[in-house]
Parts: C-alpha cells; structure tokens; sequence
C-alpha cells in the first residue's frame, strides 16, 4: 500500500515538472528529453478517432521527382533537430509526455488515403509521416504534435536538406553545406503556458450555427481541390474593396455557403478561424500555439450583398482578433489543467470529460477557414519549390474545412471535403470568377 502511494506522488510530481526519470528541470534553459503536451495537444489526444483523426497535410511541390533514398537521408540529418516531432507518446497516471524518440520513420509513397489516423499505441509509433508523389513532399501529421506553422518549420528544413543532396551541382557553393530552417526546432516551449495571466471569468455562448447538410464520404475518404491564384491579382481585388486577403476570401466562403444552402433561413453560418498566436505574443514555439475565433454571417444578414457581407467580416475581424481576448480564452484552460483537482484526476478520466466537452462545442461553426499567410522560401531555393500548400481533415461536424497560404507569388487555397456533394466547393470557385481573377483548379473530389 506504502508502494502504490508512493507511486501516485511520483505521477503527480511529474504531472506538474518536478519530478522526472533522472533529469532536474531547475532551469527552463536545459534541453529535456522529454516535454508535456501543450494544452490543445491534450484536446486533441482525447478526441482523435478513426472518423475524426485530427490530421494535417503540408505539402511541397518541387520542380523535379522525388528521389526517395536522398528523401529518406534528408529526412534523417533533419529530424533530430525537431524535438516536437521526433517523439513518442506516452501515458501515465495523471499526465502524458513526448519522451525523445532518437529514430527515424522511413519515408513511403503516397498511396493510401489523405491523412489517415494514427492510432494511439503509447509507445515507439510516431505521430507524423513523411510521403513522396512524383515531384511532390507530403507531411502529415498528427495536430497533437504541432499546428501547421509548426509543420512548416520542419517541412522546409526537410526540403532545403534534400535540395542540398539532390541538386547540389545546381546550388550555388555558399547553399550546399550550411544548414537551413532549423532555427526553431528546438523550440518547445508552451505558448499557452508562458503567456498565461490569471483572468475573470466570462459568459459568452455561441448560437447552435448551421450544419452543413448531405451524404457523407466514407471514413477516410476526403475530396480535395486545389486552387492557385496570382498573390498581385488577389491582392489588387482586396486592395479595391479596402479589405486583407483574409477579409475577402473570409467573405467569399460565407456568401458561398450562404447560395449553396439557400433553405437555411433561421440559423447563423459560423467560420472557424484559427489565429496564429505567434506574431501577437512574440514566441516562436514550434508546438501548438494557435486559438480560434468565429466569423458569424448572421440569420437576419443572409440576405446581405457580397459587399455587405465584406463588411460584416472587416468588422469581426477588427473586434476579434485582440491579444487581450486570446489571453481571455486560453487563460481559463490552462487554469483548468493547473488546478489541484484537474492534477490530481487520471488521464483516463480527464480525457472522457474532454470529449464530452468537444461533443457540445464541436457544432458551433458551419465551415473552417485557414489563412496561413506567407511561407517566405530561404534565399537561393526559390527555383527548386514550386510552392507550398495546405488542408486539414474534416471533421464529422464541420465537412468542410479550406486552408490557403501563399508562396512564391502563388497563392494556394486547398478545399477537403467529406460530403459527396461538391456543390460548396463549386459555387467558392464560381464566386471567385466574379472577380475576373485568373486561376488554377485541380480536383480530387
């Protein structure tokens, strides 16, 4: 009995990063072979399913076929220098942990279903996988490692060692050795965590929005279509209704929702917008540090103009999108996982409520929509990447999530899809017609 007591005060003190196998966390400075989940990366350890696996594509598109053994060596001289991916997952008693992995995945074809699940085994299995097509680098990983800016890092410091080995009669001298995009691996810090301020409790409760509606595709199965756009015509199209790129392709989803699904009458249409927290708490994590706000198209707004609605973003994306509200937000979970009886809970326990809570949560947005931004390529590398684009899997609540970023003078916007029907995906890109934009569409739906 001595023995099981003593055990469980030895899970809580590394619950709390006291107490670790032979390593003394005194000082934040000392690189740890292990770190704790982020406080998302907790959410997403309890709900990921097969139906719901919570996993991300980052792709690089190079201008010449992928040569799988260099892949693989890239791969290999890269990875040790990314402590959020090169981990295993553990679980105790009252905590879980990224213990260091010190292996190495092997590289595959792409072959099988877009980001597939990966289950949780507790033990050697990694939590992301590196895929090759043709001329093209997919990353897919788990979001419990890392959100997409996160997965960026990585997947350019793959791509600049593998351009290096693949193409170094081509690169000028002084790119062939030096090493490049490994600046932020090592970087695991918190975000949440670090920037956490004791903060008032709030009441704010978003209205149950409108669920898009129709046939499901099988688990597993996502349609996806591509679409790239001229980063100097898109930016002249915003420019003239005074509005970011972000505004306006906010703008053009939710009026394409709005005509896609004219019966809605009575329900609000709300957009997830993650936020990048980086640039607004100047951090450089390379584990999740992300939060979302809701872009809401209100009931009595479905009969807006396109310019109206315009409107109505510009002005939620102004009041929205505030260091002091993110600080709100996060600030009440983090609280939550720190108090005594959060601490002194099994992980088992902790992860049934989580998922009860992500159940009643998870109906409030319609649609998903990520701005990544622009993916600057290091100086040099230019001519061997084509570009860079990006989705995540759909979520049985949400079937339709969009992820655009820009690269190159490229700007990407990537459709995946869980329904059958193809009309939202459709009416985004007649839409974007209207605008006499040129552009591109690939389709796997």
């Amino acid at each position: 009995m001595v023995c099981f007591y003593f055990m469980i005060y030895l899970e809580i003190k590394k619950a709390n990063g006291i107490y670790t196998e032979g390593v003394i966390m005194s000082s934040s400075t000392i690189a740890l072979p292990w770190h704790k989940p982020d406080n998302t990366a907790n959410i997403f350890f309890a709900v990921s399913c097969e139906a719901d696996p919570h996993v991300y594509r980052i792709t690089m598109e190079l201008t010449s076929w992928i040569n799988k053994g260099l892949l693989q060596e890239a791969l290999e001289q890269t990875l040790p220098y990314f402590r959020a991916f090169d981990v295993q997952f553990k679980r105790r008693i009252f905590t879980s942990v990224f213990e260091a992995q010190y292996l190495y995945p092997q590289v595959e074809e792409d072959t099988g279903y877009f980001c597939r699940f990966f289950p949780d085994k507790n033990g050697n299995d990694f939590w992301f996988r590196l895929l090759y097509h043709q001329n093209k680098i997919h990353l897919e990983a788990s979001h419990a490692l890392s959100d997409g800016t996160g997965a960026v890092y990585f997947l350019k410091a793959v791509g600049y060692r593998y351009i290096q080995l693949a193409c170094t009669s081509c690169l000028p001298a002084e790119l062939r050795e030096a090493r490049y995009g490994l600046e932020h691996g090592m970087n695991v810090i918190d975000g949440y965590a670090g920037n956490y301020k004791k903060v008032k409790k709030t009441e704010h409760r978003e209205k149950p929005a409108f669920t898009l509606e129709g046939e499901r595709r099988t688990i597993g199965d996502i349609g996806v279509m591509s679409i790239d756009i001229p980063v100097c015509q898109l930016k002249a199209v915003s420019k003239a209704y005074q509005a970011t790129i972000s505004e306006y392709m906010a703008a053009i989803i939710l009026s394409a929702v709005r005509d896609s699904y004219k019966e809605n009458r009575d329900k609000p249409i709300s957009m997830e917008l993650p936020v990048n927290l980086r640039p607004i708490f100047n951090t450089e994590t390379s584990l999740n540090f992300f939060s979302n706000v809701s872009i809401v198209l209100k009931p009595e707004e479905l009969s807006y103009s396109f310019e109206e609605i315009l409107t109505s973003v510009k002005i939620q994306f102004k009041e929205k999108i505030k260091k002091e509200l993110f600080e709100q937000r996060f600030g009440f979970t983090v609280w939550g996982e720190r108090c005594l009886i959060a601490r002194m809970t099994p992980v088992i326990a902790r992860n049934w409520f989580l998922r009860k809570i992500y159940a009643l949560c998870a109906g409030n947005n319609t649609i998903g929509f990520s701005n990544m931004g622009i993916i600057a390529i290091e100086p040099g590398f230019e001519p061997f990447i084509k570009k860079i684009s990006a989705f995540t899997s759909p979520t049985p609540k949400v079937p339709v999530k969009i992820v655009s970023c820009s690269t190159n003078e490229i700007f990407n916007m990537t459709i995946a899809t869980k329904l059958c029907d193809n009309t939202l995906p459709e009416k985004i890109v007649e839409k974007l017609k209207e605008s006499d934009m040129t552009f591109m569409v690939e389709k796997k739906l």
